[in-house]
């Protein structure tokens, strides 16, 4: 993944293309709600050309059903987001 700088909608393009197209990639912010960061990397992979978008979660509190996300944007949740869950039930 290259690192994009000076970019609030995009952290990085994989350098490997998809499809022949570039692929954006987010980690979500800590002050983001999920809806903020998926806008922002909409928007800024649009400005880019960037057809694929993948957005890293990296908090749970968040609801995905209040508000409708783009169908464009894939969302994985970060690792320590899913240590976070995995441990969490455990106890």
């Amino acid at each position: 993944c290259k690192t994009v700088q000076r970019n609030k909608g995009i952290d990085g393009l994989a350098t490997s293309k998809m499809d022949g197209e570039l692929v954006a990639v987010k980690i979500q912010k800590e002050s983001e709600s999920l809806l903020e960061a998926t806008t922002l990397l909409a928007k800024a992979a649009k400005k880019k050309g960037c057809r694929y978008r993948v957005l890293i979660k990296t908090k749970d509190n968040d609801s995905l059903f209040e508000t409708p996300l783009p169908d464009d944007v894939i969302i994985l949740d970060s690792y320590k987001l899913l240590l976070a869950q995995k441990y969490s039930l455990m106890f």
